[in-house]
This record gives structure tokens, C-alpha cells and sequence, in this order.
């Protein structure tokens, strides 16, 4: 069950990034704070290298990890 929820929790929130980067390019402006993008590579870098979690969580932080660069 707690595999699921991360993986159902995961696909959403990449959903999300990729609709806040589509509305950004729309909109010519940034879709998040620049605080909150912040937080989201230091949270997403320090657990996906400095103290990892299991998979999937660890591809899907990555993952997280790899699309906040591209804002």
C-alpha cells in the first residue's frame, strides 16, 4: 500500500511540475515562487543524495529533482 501511495503521490506531483512549466512558458513568467523553488532543490537534492530514500521514492525525487532545472 505505502509503495502505491508514493508512486500515486509521485506521478501527480510531476504532473503538476510539468503544468507549471507549460503555464510559465504561456504566461512568460516563472509558476512557482522563487522561495518555494528553493526549498524544492534543497529538499529533492539532500534526499536524493545526502540521505536517500528507499525506491521508488529515490527515482521519483530525481525525477523532481531534474524538472525543477528546468524552470
Amino acid at each position: 500500500m505505502g509503495t502505491y501511495l508514493m508512486l500515486g503521490t509521485g506521478v501527480f506531483w510531476i504532473l503538476t511540475y510539468i503544468l507549471l512549466i507549460k503555464r510559465g512558458f504561456e504566461d512568460q513568467t516563472y509558476g512557482m515562487p522563487l522561495v518555494a523553488l528553493c526549498a524544492n532543490l534543497s529538499w529533492e537534492f539532500i534526499f536524493s543524495f545526502i540521505h536517500p530514500h528507499q525506491p521508488p521514492q529515490l527515482q521519483i525525487n530525481i525525477v523532481w529533482l531534474m524538472l525543477d532545472f528546468m524552470w
